[in-house]
């Protein structure tokens, strides 16, 4: 029996070596056209809901989207055909959406996989206009019917879109810090409903749980002065002196300034 050298047992292995990978490419690029000349057997829609709170988008609206918005009916098309980044840009498009993934599986499905934006404030301002601003600070259009629970922001903000930077809109993006301050305390945050802004630009927080007017003139050291705020109702809370007052004044840093304009 002849006996193969180093050399020659190299080589024979290198050869099964290439022979194996050109099989495996081989079966993949069957798989590859085999999958390419199947039509989609469904949409499977998945959605990262937004825990507590109804979503924004629904699966049937992303379904819509899909479906009914593109050029052509995307069931009646050779998988080949069907372009996934188009329907991943249509998705991201949309306000509401804030990072999309379309891809087929095995069974031939197509898999639309959407990231919403989270909402931290609603804005209702003097001219009318309704939106959101989610926790990056981006714009989110209103749904009707969909109103998520977080601080709303009335009175004398600016209008925003999708075309605007916040940055530049002074009063919005005032906003937009306080209500960050805010979430940043689980008491604070269940206890302010809404932040209203004067024409003059002062700043009215209206709490969910009374009738005073808690008034920021500024927001230098907002944190600390929340965290006076706090402190303060804790005192009311151990006073049983809800609805004592008709306006705390918490503009300045280490100073609770109350007044009540009722009568005796």
């Amino acid at each position: 029996m002849m006996k193969l050298s180093k050399r020659q047992i190299g080589i024979f292995r290198q050869a099964a070596l290439h022979l194996g990978v050109i099989g495996l490419l081989s079966l993949w690029l069957i798989s590859v056209n085999t999958t390419a000349a199947q039509y989609l057997s469904g949409i499977n829609v998945i959605v990262d809901h937004i825990d507590g709170e109804k979503d924004l988008i629904t699966q049937g609206d992303i379904k819509k989207l899909v479906t009914k918005e593109l050029p052509n009916d995307i069931m009646s098309q050779a998988i080949v055909r069907i372009d996934l980044k188009m329907i991943e840009d249509l998705l991201r498009s949309d306000t509401r959406i804030y990072q999309a993934e379309v891809y087929v599986d095995a069974k031939y499905q197509l898999i639309v996989d959407v990231v919403q934006r989270r909402p931290v404030m609603r804005v209702m301002n003097q001219q009318g206009d309704q939106y959101y601003v989610d926790q990056a600070g981006h714009y989110i259009r209103q749904v009707p019917s969909r109103a998520s629970r977080v601080v709303v922001i009335t009175g004398y903000v600016e209008s925003y879109g999708s075309d605007k930077d916040l940055a530049k809109l002074p009063r919005l993006k005032t906003a937009y810090d306080v209500t960050s301050e805010i979430g940043k305390d689980p008491v604070i945050k269940a206890l302010i409903e809404s932040i209203h802004f004067e024409k003059n630009g002062r700043i009215i927080l209206t709490p969910k749980v009374g009738n005073e007017k808690i008034i920021i003139d500024h927001i230098d050291e907002l944190a600390e002065k929340l965290a006076d705020l706090k402190d303060f109702y804790r005192q009311l809370a151990r006073t049983n002196g809800w609805d004592k007052y008709d306006e705390i004044n918490i503009s300045y840093k280490n100073q609770v300034v109350v007044r009540n304009y009722k009568k005796p």
